[in-house]
């Protein structure tokens, strides 16, 4: 049966700490409201897990990987330091990513967001990794 509490986030996480990202990663809503480092990332589940049996291999869901930096002094996009960590995401994710009993794989076809929100002080890029178990 595929369980109820399966946690791909953070064997996301753990995948991509294994693989060398050193940016701050927040998972399942555990980012701080508050001192938050310039450059951070967080993975959340974005919409419904799908399940066409109930052995493993059968389920599937999105995650959300939200990449944020903080704006320059002027306002802008911190467009080098976006590119350096979208960068590692596209050499990481050239292929499959397995960890824990998920596979992990960027949703090409769509970038869900991507600008900059001057209240809070950062810009964003969002993207979609697909997940199977």
């Amino acid at each position: 049966m595929i369980s109820l509490n399966a946690n791909p986030a953070s064997a996301l996480k753990d995948a991509l700490v294994t693989k060398g990202v050193t940016t701050t990663i927040y998972i399942n809503g555990e980012t701080p409201t508050s001192k938050l480092p310039d450059e951070f990332i967080e993975i959340v589940q974005n919409g419904a897990m799908s399940s066409i049996g109930s052995k493993l291999g059968c389920a599937s869901l999105n995650l959300m990987v939200s990449i944020s930096v903080k704006l320059l002094s002027t306002g802008g996009a911190n467009f080098v330091r976006e590119n350096v960590i979208l960068g590692v995401f596209q050499s990481l994710f050239e292929g499959t990513i397995v960890k824990s009993g998920y596979s992990f794989t960027v949703d090409r076809s769509r970038m869900v967001y991507q600008g900059k929100n001057i209240n809070s002080g950062y810009s964003t890029k969002i993207l979609n990794i697909i997940v199977n178990f």
